[in-house]
């Protein structure tokens, strides 16, 4: 760290990129397991740094924008940083020496592995999303199938309900015109003294 480096508060950096302090905190130490050197103060907190802003704006884009677990995305940003370093230095060291430095192979070979880890994992996305699909139709017929047993079931309880008011509806009937034929029918000494 340079003397007169600026360094950032984890606040400070969240809110520059847009993102809660608990997301830069699970992405920051995603980004150190994976070996990226943050730069800490005596009580072990992190300093961030314009570099380190930058790394961070790369991985938002591949987390957010590509839709890459934080761990893979740690890892293409760590890979990708020590070429970038590598070259840096190789065409450092050549140029005290006043040589041409030719293109990094390295860099294009790890840009072809760059877009060729995007279109595996576009085309892993693509068969998640048909997996979605799938389980959203299988919802779908499964909430079908339900909803017909349900109200099927319903139908045959209102019809048991109907017939039990029937039946009830028919014994009382039945009753009242038991107690009207027994009121009608004369007792047995109406009949003798009549």
């Amino acid at each position: 760290m340079n003397e007169f480096e600026r360094a950032y508060t984890t606040k400070e950096v969240a809110e520059s990129l847009e993102i809660g302090q608990s997301t830069l905190r699970k992405w920051s130490i995603a980004l150190e397991q994976s070996g990226y050197p943050f730069t800490k103060n005596d009580q072990g907190y992190r300093l961030f740094l314009d570099r380190d802003i930058e790394i961070l704006k790369q991985f938002k884009k591949l987390v957010k924008e590509q839709s890459m677990p934080l761990e893979n995305a740690a890892n293409l940003i760590v890979e990708h940083m020590d070429t970038q370093l590598f070259s840096t230095r190789t065409e450092v060291a050549l140029s005290e020496e006043t040589v041409v430095s030719p293109p990094s192979l390295r860099n294009d070979a790890m840009d072809e592995r760059l877009m060729e880890f995007i279109d595996k994992q576009e085309a892993f996305n693509d068969q998640l999303l048909e997996i979605i699909k799938q389980q959203q139709q299988t919802i779908k017929h499964l909430e079908t199938y339900i909803d017909e047993k349900l109200e099927r079931r319903d139908h045959q309880i209102l019809s048991v309900i109907r017939e039990s008011r029937e039946t009830k509806k028919l014994l009382l009937e039945q009753k009242q015109q038991e107690e009207e034929q027994k009121k009608e029918k004369p007792g047995f000494f109406k009949r003798l003294f009549n």
